[in-house]
């Protein structure tokens, strides 16, 4: 059961890895059938993650926001539509000797370039 859907941006897109497929495409609020083992719905400003945990016997969810960490930007094109990429936030901190990693990411949005 996913507790925190309710968190979940209102618009934008849903990401889920399902067993037998992927799902990319704009969210309306409404799940796809079936149990994801991972689930993703964001939007600019937000991103709700649900993962499925065997030892927990259900998922482990999170509400991602605005860190105020130090962020890169990547963007992925899509296999599916070259024209669509997806942008994804990294962010980064420093550890107590000084050196950079990787603290939290989150998917920000999809582009589509004509």
């Amino acid at each position: 059961m996913l507790r925190k859907l309710h968190e979940a941006p209102a618009s934008g897109w849903i990401l889920g890895l399902y067993p037998d497929r992927m799902i990319l495409e704009p969210w309306t609020g409404i799940l796809p059938d079936g149990a994801p083992d991972e689930l993703h719905i964001f939007d600019a400003d937000r991103e709700y993650r649900a993962v499925r945990s065997q030892a927990r016997g259900g998922y482990v969810e999170a509400v991602i926001t605005e860190p105020t960490q130090d962020y890169s930007e990547e963007v992925m094109q899509l296999r599916e539509d070259p024209r669509k990429y997806l942008t994804l936030r990294q962010y980064y901190a420093y550890d107590a000797d000084d050196l950079l990693y990787l603290a939290a990411y989150r998917l920000t949005g999809i582009r589509e370039v004509r």
